[in-house]
This record gives structure tokens, C-alpha cells and sequence, in this order.
């Protein structure tokens, strides 16, 4: 997402936890926060993505969740990249 502003992210190595905003974009939603962590499995490592998000009045729920998924795809093709 070129267009995008982020806020200051916030890192918390104890936990492999990062948090972040999307504070302006062109997606079809307002208010992105999102955390992104790193948990143990029993075969390595789970990624969990979370956000929370509103939908921009007029913007059809269904867009919102393609925008939003294409932005998980796309952090985590670069994560799957950078750790190759």
C-alpha cells in the first residue's frame, strides 16, 4: 500500500509482538490496528495477524474484508521471503 501512513509501530521483543495503525490509506477502511505475533508451535513458529478495523461509509463489508486479506497476503508473502 504505497499511499499509506503508518503510525509509529510499537515492538515488544519479550513476546515477539508487534503492534501497528494504518493512519491514512486508500483501503475502504478507517481506524486499522493491527498486531502481528509470534508464537511457538510444536513444528516451529505461528504467525497470529490481527486487526481491528471500521468500514468507510459506502464501502460494501465485503470489499473491506478483500482489502484487508490482500493486505495479510501481502505481509505475509514478504515475512515467508524475508525468512527464506
Amino acid at each position: 500500500m504505497a499511499d499509506a501512513h503508518l503510525g509509529e509501530p510499537a515492538f515488544d521483543a519479550v513476546h515477539h509482538r508487534l503492534k501497528y495503525r494504518i493512519l491514512q490509506s486508500p483501503a475502504p477502511v478507517i481506524g486499522y490496528e493491527s498486531t502481528l505475533e509470534v508464537k511457538p508451535s510444536k513444528t516451529g513458529s505461528t504467525v497470529v495477524w490481527s486487526s481491528r478495523v471500521q468500514v468507510k461509509d459506502g464501502t460494501p463489508e465485503a470489499d473491506a474484508r478483500k482489502a484487508i486479506a490482500g493486505i495479510y497476503r501481502l505481509g505475509l508473502d514478504n515475512l515467508a521471503t524475508a525468512i527464506e
